[in-house]
């Protein structure tokens, strides 16, 4: 180790885990990390889903509305923990590219809903559930490849 020289910078926390950040860290750690944060957020969207979904007897628009919800913090977490990002710097692109992507996993879960419910119009929300699991579970490779090489690159 080197003995810091005038004008170099010192960082008073030692290098993440991860090894970097954004494109240049290991992808099987920030994959790990993106499954953990997919899988919670995914919960969320489910549970306000279901909610929803009982609520307005709605499929689509209960879809929409927890995937907005979810979407804030999905981004949130991926962006400190996944990518390891700190600081105020970027927030509001990330968020915004974070919504760009929302249509990935929008696009994916409503066609799953539509598809279902050309073939079980009566659809109850378990079905609706199973639909939006097998949607989503395709969305999220899709997020987690556009989140390493577009939104987190240059982080």
């Amino acid at each position: 180790m080197s003995t810091p020289r005038p004008g170099d910078s010192v960082s008073a926390s030692p290098p993440a885990a991860s090894g970097g950040s954004g494109a240049s860290a290991p992808v099987a750690g920030q994959a790990m990390r993106f499954a953990v944060v997919g899988t919670l957020s995914t919960g969320l969207h489910f549970v306000i889903f279901s909610l929803l979904d009982l609520w307005w007897d709605n499929a689509q628009l209960a879809n929409i509305s927890a995937l907005v919800l979810s979407t804030v913090a999905n981004t949130a977490a991926n962006r400190s923990w996944t990518f390891g990002v700190t600081g105020r710097e970027g927030v509001a692109r990330h968020q915004l590219q974070g919504f760009a992507l929302f249509f990935i996993t929008w696009a994916a879960t409503a066609g799953g809903l539509a598809v279902l419910h050309l073939i079980r119009p009566n659809a109850g929300t378990l079905l609706n559930l199973g639909a939006l699991t097998i949607a989503t579970g395709v969305s999220m490779v899709l997020r987690f490849l556009a989140m390493r090489y577009w939104v987190f690159k240059a982080a």
